[in-house]
């Protein structure tokens, strides 16, 4: 298996879980799939001290801050206890109903978040510090708050649209530093400089239906680490 960490720490562990690559995992963090496979797309990078476990997606290029709960599972609520450590019984409880969490390419989350079962987070999503995520965000959203909540879109639904069908988290580092349009897209204010973006995001999006005519689009495969740490 190739190495898919740009940088793991040592201290980190993972069970289960598959990676596209150019990874970095922060300092104590847990990753793990339990049952399921838990997904990190490439680029992704997650800080110290998260935990992130159970039926997992994550898209490409996410940036996670320190101490983020990300877990598709919870505690038995219509159990005679809420105590499911194994220790009981052998586990006889059980844990709670699972949910599936799935979280969009190019999201950033802030130190402390949790992100609760079920959720499904959009592409561009931006969520503050300390927010417990119980719903469904949509893309480009900033979130904040405890339950929390959409306090606004970082941009207009046409750049949203032009975003979205440019889907640039599927170029490589490496093609988005050669190539002159997608550079140039990370390079100035979409807000101050609306025109210019939507004619860079244009272009773009016919660079990228170019590339992949001639197949020059990356596909990462998914790296499987079965036990770390």
């Amino acid at each position: 298996m190739n190495n898919p960490f740009d940088m793991l720490h040592p201290t980190v562990m993972i069970r289960n879980a598959g990676f596209r690559g150019r990874n970095m995992i922060n300092r104590n963090t847990i990753i793990n799939g339990y049952g399921q496979m838990a997904k990190i797309g490439y680029g992704t990078t997650v800080g110290g001290d998260c935990i992130i476990t159970g039926d997992i997606e994550i898209g490409n290029y996410c940036q996670f801050g320190w101490r983020i709960s990300i877990r598709s599972g919870d505690h038995p609520l219509d159990k005679a206890t809420v105590f499911s450590n194994s220790r009981l019984l052998n586990g006889v409880v059980g844990s709670g109903r699972e949910g599936k969490i799935s979280i969009g390419n190019d999201v950033w989350i802030g130190d402390s978040a949790i992100i609760l079962k079920g959720v499904k987070i959009g592409n561009g999503v931006a969520i503050g510090a300390g927010a417990v995520v119980v719903k469904d965000v949509p893309d480009y959203s900033v979130v904040v708050g405890n339950p929390s909540r959409i306090i606004r879109k970082r941009f207009d639904s046409e750049i949203i649209a032009l975003f979205n069908q440019l889907g640039w988290w599927d170029f490589t580092f490496e093609q988005i530093e050669s190539l002159v349009e997608t550079h140039e897209l990370f390079t100035f204010s979409i807000m101050e400089d609306r025109e210019r973006a939507v004619q860079v995001l244009t272009r773009c999006i016919m660079l990228k239906k170019h590339l992949f005519a001639l197949g020059n689009l990356f596909t990462t495969p998914l790296m499987v680490v079965e036990s770390f740490g």
